[in-house]
């Protein structure tokens, strides 16, 4: 269960008593490497337009909080899990994020955040993910799609295992094994000189996009 539930603009800054004594409790079991003080979980919670300026959230459980407006610049929010966050205009300026997890989380109005494997992932949509899943379903690899979608080869590997986008379609099905006749094979090589795309003649055929890209002729 969530330490906290709503920090709706209370005074926009640290005053607010159970949010100050979530951050130290969260402290304290950082110094004392779990020991002592309780992990911060903050799952859920709204803490929307807070000022959390310098904070030390190493760690904690911050799975589909609200920290949209929020200020949270030279804070240290490494290994911590913000799956699914809201962060809209969130100002991470100079916070140490690298290790931190934003799977699902929209991070296009974030300020401040700078280029980083764990997060390019986020610069595709919910549609582009699954694309991108599918595809590699398919066979196609994890260097070319990264290199199309111009996202990092760690962001592809890390969507395919579920560490990000977990909440895809992942009954992928693979396609049935027609076998093309020569006719076919014939028809789909002039369209992709002709600069037909794959998928297209992939699904008007009944075959795997890896099958019609096998047929491209050499030039």
């Amino acid at each position: 269960m969530s330490l906290l539930t709503h920090f709706l603009d209370h005074d926009h800054d640290l005053a607010h008593p159970p949010l100050m004594k979530a951050i130290q409790d969260h402290a304290l079991w950082l110094r004392s490497n779990g020991s002592e003080g309780v992990r911060a979980d903050f799952t859920n919670a709204i803490m929307r337009g807070l000022d959390l300026r310098g904070v030390d959230l190493r760690n904690a459980i911050m799975r589909g909080v609200d920290l949209s407006f929020s200020n949270l610049s030279q804070a240290d929010i490494r290994g911590a899990d913000l799956t699914n966050a809201i962060m809209h205009h969130t100002d991470l300026t100079e916070t140490r994020y690298m290790t931190a997890r934003f799977g699902g989380v929209d991070l296009s109005t974030v300020r401040g955040l700078l280029e980083h494997p764990f997060i390019r992932n986020n610069k595709i949509t919910r549609a582009q993910a699954q694309d991108i899943y599918d595809r590699l379903c398919e066979g196609e690899t994890g260097a070319s799609l990264a290199e199309e979608y111009k996202i990092s080869v760690m962001a592809v590997s890390n969507l395919r295992t579920g560490k990000t986008w977990p909440n895809i379609d992942r009954s992928w099905v693979p396609p049935s094994r027609t076998k093309l006749t020569t006719t076919q094979v014939r028809e789909i090589q002039i369209a992709l000189d002709g600069g037909e795309i794959l998928r297209y003649l992939a699904h008007e055929y009944g075959v795997s996009e890896m099958t019609i890209s096998r047929l491209r002729r050499k030039k």
